[in-house]
């Protein structure tokens, strides 16, 4: 069997022995490692999956979108004849992905945890465990271990590094593989494989340039002259006198008075130095681009807005969180569900409580949906996690409604008597 390594050299073939004494010996220095790995940026910054946390926007984007999926109710539901949605809070795999994968996380820190991967190595892996066809629990696997490859046949396989001794291969089936954009549709694109990688470099040199910069001590606040030369103890005396007359909050702004032929010369910010601050505020800005994050949540207010600030939050879970919702929920479907269940079972997010907009827009929203007929008491109250009342699935129409097709009723006093 001919095996194609898809997160390596696209060209080299190999049979499965070879792979296996190939992937038996490797190592992080090794030409699958660093396939996966080698990201060096135009600012000189080496990236890697690790390093790349070192950029607080990078750090920031990712607990956006981790949090944000990861604090969704996540439910398996039924679709009736009608249209109509049961969850299905019985079913075994409804605990495994609302409530608890395995037995080490609960389901928040399994999903957080994928798009920790997905976010740094375009790739998240988790190994299904079953007993018969029904799941019983979901283990993610280090995404650096794992090379997917296309059997000659067509099918997927993964190879699975665990250490320098223990290889494994699993079939497509049991593996719950969760990826960002693909060239190819197998195997996702790593950030630092993709324009991320040159912001996100950029960002960390202007980092590692502001620790050094004020690490090194390269700025003074002003420097006072002397025509003659100081010897050591007079040139510390002054330095102490200077710093007692003016260094304090209750003496700034005071006014100093030189003797002894010493001057004093204000040291104005360089170029480099005050760039430095506009330079990360449009990393940020870059950032947010390209994950599709509004700039505020990111921590950057400057367009930021009473008016439209709530706009862009729905625009965060629209724009993107939906995208990845639809990309975990199709491969929870496709993987998860065998091929009876599929017909009538779905796994879906609920994004309602996203949605929901502030107290004015839901109470005028409900207001409409009530008197035209189409909301009950009981579903306003399920959107506002509410518990039902009786008589509360009463649905009204309005009076001055009829049904168009239906002929006019004859209006009293306007026909003609003979």
């Amino acid at each position: 069997m001919n095996l194609k390594f898809w997160g390596g050299n696209p060209k080299k073939m190999n049979t499965e022995a070879e792979l296996r004494s190939t992937l038996a010996t490797a190592n992080r220095d090794s030409w699958i490692y660093q396939a996966m790995t080698e990201g060096q940026s135009g600012s000189g910054v080496t990236i890697t999956e690790d390093s790349i946390m070192e950029s607080s926007v990078f750090l920031a984007a990712t607990k956006v979108i981790a949090e944000g999926i990861s604090q969704l109710p996540l439910n398996l539901y039924q679709r009736g004849d009608d249209g109509s949605r049961q969850l299905m809070a019985s079913h075994s795999l409804h605990f495994i992905l609302h409530s608890e994968p395995n037995n080490m996380m609960s389901s928040f820190t399994y999903r957080e945890t994928v798009i920790n991967h997905v976010m740094r190595w375009g790739n998240s892996y988790s190994l299904i465990k079953r007993t018969g066809n029904r799941v019983t629990a979901l283990h993610l696997l280090q995404p650096d271990c794992i090379s997917p490859a296309l059997t000659s046949n067509g099918s997927i396989v993964y190879i699975h590094k665990a250490n320098e001794a223990e290889v494994a291969r699993y079939d497509a089936s049991e593996i719950l593989h969760i990826k960002s954009l693909s060239d190819d549709g197998l195997v996702g694109i790593s950030p630092l494989k993709m324009a991320a990688k040159e912001v996100i470099g950029l960002s960390l040199a202007c980092e590692q340039f502001a620790a050094s910069y004020f690490g090194n001590g390269c700025k003074v606040g002003g420097v006072l002259s002397h025509p003659g030369n100081l010897e050591d103890t007079p040139r510390e005396n002054i330095k102490k006198a200077w710093k007692k007359a003016h260094q304090g909050a209750d003496k700034a702004n005071d006014i100093a008075v030189l003797s002894g032929g010493l001057t004093y010369s204000s040291i104005a910010e360089s170029p480099e130095a005050s760039q430095l601050i506009a330079v990360r505020e449009f990393q940020i800005a870059e950032v947010a681009r390209i994950f599709k994050i509004p700039p505020h949540l990111l921590g950057d207010l400057s367009k930021a807005t009473f008016s439209n600030i709530e706009q862009q939050s729905l625009e965060f879970a629209t724009q993107c969180l939906t995208p990845w919702l639809n990309r975990i929920e199709g491969e929870y479907n496709r993987v998860l569900l065998t091929a009876t269940e599929k017909k009538t079972l779905f796994v879906e997010h609920n994004l309602d409580g996203m949605l929901r907009g502030d107290v004015s827009t839901r109470y005028s929203s409900y207001t409409a949906g009530r008197n035209g007929g189409w909301l009950s008491i009981n579903d306003i109250r399920k959107y506002e996690n509410l518990p039902a009342i009786d008589g509360g699935d009463v649905y009204l129409q309005p009076l001055n409604m009829a049904d168009v097709s239906a002929e006019p009723a004859e209006i009293e006093g306007d026909t003609d008597e003979e």
